[in-house]
């Protein structure tokens, strides 16, 4: 059974960079994509740091020798990202579990994320035992500019929330889940190991920088100070 939220303090937790490393459920979909068009790869260390820039999916597809079928790539993409056969490949980062847990004992969690199945997403919580941590797993399908998405998040947390928590906080690591943040009036912590760098996340000015799973550690037990 979840947690019922029974304390002022809130923490809401975007899901996939945060808590999960999806770096290679990304990477197999791309190279499984390329699998029979005579394409090369790049590298996970290259694939990832590009996504990490925000560099486009077509300018990548290009380093690979593939041009001109962006579009099919991207709605394959779209239908296998989310799949089990490809969700089983995202872990939970060290000390995160135990972390929530912690955490879950003083303060309400809430999950919000813009996973378009549901049932996919709330099947891979239960594979990683994460399903019982929150009070809340708020989801819905979301596109279009951060700021768009950072609209969809905000009106999910409004349904289960009828007014602003003493001590809020949102912990993300897109330009969505800063914004969504500020939008809330929460504090914001930018994660920067995800699918975000650090010099994509800082001009948004969030209140706290984190760089390593062991850092969103450290900082989530000053929140129980």
């Amino acid at each position: 059974m979840a947690h019922t939220l029974t304390s002022k303090s809130l923490i809401l937790f975007d899901l996939d960079g945060p808590l999960l490393d999806v770096s290679e459920k990304y990477y197999r979909v791309y190279v499984d994509l390329l699998e029979g068009r005579g394409a090369l790869p790049v590298s996970k260390e290259e694939y990832w740091e590009s996504k990490r820039h925000c560099v486009p999916d077509e300018t990548i597809l290009g380093l690979s020798g593939i041009k001109g079928c962006f579009d099919e790539y991207r709605n394959l993409f779209r239908a296998r990202i989310e799949s089990t056969d490809y969700a089983s490949y995202d872990t939970v980062w060290p000390g995160i579990a135990p972390m929530l847990q912690r955490l879950g004992q003083h303060v309400g969690l809430v999950l919000v994320t813009l996973r378009r199945s549901r049932e996919i997403l709330i099947w891979e919580l239960e594979k990683l035992k994460l399903h019982k941590m929150f009070a809340y797993v708020l989801s819905s399908a979301g596109s279009g500019s951060s700021s768009e998405r950072a609209a969809i998040k905000v009106a999910l947390t409004n349904q289960v929330l009828s007014a602003r928590n003493a001590s809020t906080w949102f912990v993300g690591d897109t330009e969505t889940d800063i914004l969504a943040g500020q939008r809330l009036g929460s504090r914001t912590v930018a994660v920067t190991f995800g699918i975000r760098s650090a010099e994509r996340l800082t001009p948004l000015k969030p209140d706290r920088t984190v760089d390593t799973p062991n850092e969103l550690v450290r900082w989530s037990e000053t929140c129980l100070d």
